[in-house]
């Protein structure tokens, strides 16, 4: 479905989470057993949108059957890859779900759109509740760097431009872009690096210390650049690396996914400057939007960022096995609500 898939994503009102790099890319490295599970609606040969669900027939260690989108943990937004977003698109879409055996269909960070409008096209022969999810929070972009700065708190861009002269007269200051396929490894080891320092300073683990995640990444960042999608940067501090942004670029919008830095430099803003690099460099892009992601910490309201709610949408049957599938889901839910929340006041 390569083809097909590429052709829909550039022409399709989507994220990179939709797109085929990131869900291949995640079967490869991280399905662990799961199967893929493709829908797609299709009008005289022609697709015009695919749901890129999997299946696993066991949940919490018990013998149930769930369907849920490609990259649900990792992804940031959950949604179909659709030309258009139109009622007959959807209704296929709901159609081919409703002929498939499950006990919970259960979709992460999905729209308010189309929580609602999908989920009444189900409701005739489904139970369906929307979950409130973690929202991201997103920048809309004017036209210039100017007129961005005018959006954003006197005292804010200040300290943000004065950092950045700091930064420049007291140190050595570099900040790296990798874009070559040569370049990728050191700058994902960077990264990862600087991830892990951050939250092993917190005694957290972090998502790098090896695995599938670290495998999965560093697979994706080569896909991505082959593609001029990767946004990878780390700024150094006479030659020590000090803070490091792994995002994307995806149509109009650039975002950033994860970063990092080093604790023994934080007080001079490294990472602040960082991102305001990028936001310039996304400006001087014609970009629309610089995208926070997940996650609702104080400093990205400070860059003029906005929520966008986002919800997990749950279908299950009137059957005892899908009330219990949905019962652990709201739980489930309830107890990673919490845990981000918390995580994310420090």
């Amino acid at each position: 479905m390569e083809e097909e898939w590429r052709r829909l994503e550039d022409q399709a009102e989507a994220t990179l989470f939709q797109s085929w790099d990131w869900c291949d890319c995640w079967l490869d490295h991280c399905a662990r057993g799961r199967q893929p599970l493709i829908l797609k609606a299709v009008s005289e040969g022609r697709t015009l949108a695919v749901a890129p669900l999997l299946r696993q027939r066991s949940w919490f260690g018990l013998p149930l059957t769930r369907l849920a989108f490609i990259g649900t943990g990792p992804s940031d937004y959950g949604g179909f890859l659709a030309l258009d977003e139109s009622v007959d698109s959807r209704r296929a879409l709901a159609l081919a779900l409703a002929d498939e055996k499950f006990d919970l269909v259960d979709l992460h960070q999905v729209p308010e759109s189309l929580a609602s409008s999908f989920g009444d096209l189900l409701r005739d022969r489904f139970n369906v509740l929307a979950l409130t999810q973690e929202p991201t929070l997103k920048v809309a972009l004017p036209a210039g760097i100017d007129a961005y700065l005018s959006t954003l708190s006197k005292k804010f861009r200040t300290n943000t431009v004065y950092a950045d002269r700091r930064l420049r007269r007291d140190f050595k200051y570099e900040q790296k872009i990798y874009k070559d396929a040569n370049e990728l490894p050191a700058g994902m080891d960077t990264f990862f690096r600087l991830h892990q320092q951050r939250w092993l300073a917190k005694r957290l683990p972090g998502l790098f210390l090896g695995g599938s995640n670290r495998r999965f990444h560093l697979a994706l960042a080569g896909r991505l650049a082959s593609r001029g999608r990767l946004v990878l940067s780390a700024a150094f501090l006479d030659g020590k690396p000090a803070a490091a942004f792994y995002g994307f670029k995806f149509g109009a919008d650039y975002s950033y996914y994860l970063g990092g830095f080093d604790p023994a430099l934080a007080k001079y803003s490294v990472s602040t400057v960082l991102i305001f690099n990028l936001i310039k460099d996304a400006l001087a892009d014609d970009a629309k939007a610089f995208d926070f992601l997940r996650g609702q910490e104080a400093y990205k309201l400070r860059w003029g960022a906005k929520e966008t709610p986002l919800y997990r949408l749950l279908v299950f049957p009137f059957t005892a096995r899908g009330r219990l599938a949905a019962g652990l889901a709201v739980r489930h839910n309830r107890i990673v609500q919490r845990a981000r929340a918390k995580l994310h006041k420090h």
